[in-house]
């Protein structure tokens, strides 16, 4: 049974996501920073001028550390929503390998899915398509070698002038098509 390998595709995408995942989170940081120093300086110029402003002075002390945790906030909301991605993401892909492995001939191809992913069932379904595709060839496969076998006979028979031992092989022949004829409309269906 063969199993999925992300590619450098897959890597380089999950690599790019921690990047702007981080990249919110310091652009966070360094917006609090600026807000609370600037508001510092605000609050120090204030207290030059006039010690006694009481609520405004707490106000200013206050504003810098609430809109940065409004910052904190949205970008703690902002890497939350983009990281589960990556949990839809990996299986994806998987599923699309694998698809890429039967369409270059490989039947044994199986989705394994852990735990409960969102594309646990898809998974289901493309090992049972795959198993019964599979399942459905093989036994094209023996009923066409058996034709092979019964048309050997037909020419051996032709050949000793056997006409009766030749019909025989022929209505053998022809049950055989009637089965290759239903594992056909099996597989189109």
């Amino acid at each position: 049974m063969a199993t999925a390998t992300l590619s450098t595709g897959s890597v380089l995408d999950k690599a790019r996501l921690y990047r702007k995942a981080a990249f919110m989170g310091l652009a966070a940081i360094m917006a609090s920073a600026a807000i609370i120093a600037f508001y510092e300086r605000g609050v120090n110029e204030m207290m030059e001028v006039d010690s006694a402003v009481g609520f405004e002075f707490a106000a200013m002390t206050l504003m810098p550390y609430m809109i940065s945790a409004v910052i904190a906030t949205i970008t703690a909301i902002g890497v939350l929503t983009i990281l589960p991605a990556t949990k839809v993401a990996a299986p994806a892909e998987q599923i699309i390998y694998k698809l890429r492995d039967i369409s270059d001939g490989d039947l044994t191809a199986r989705i394994r899915l852990d735990g409960d992913n969102p594309l646990k069932e898809v998974g289901i379904a493309f090992n049972a398509a795959a198993g019964n595709l599979g399942d459905q060839i093989a036994h094209w496969k023996v009923v066409n070698r058996q034709q092979w076998g019964v048309l050997c006979r037909i020419r051996q028979a032709v050949e000793e002038n056997d006409t009766e031992q030749a019909l025989r092989f022929v209505a053998e022949m022809e049950q055989n098509w009637d089965r290759i004829a239903e594992i056909e409309q099996q597989l189109t269906c």
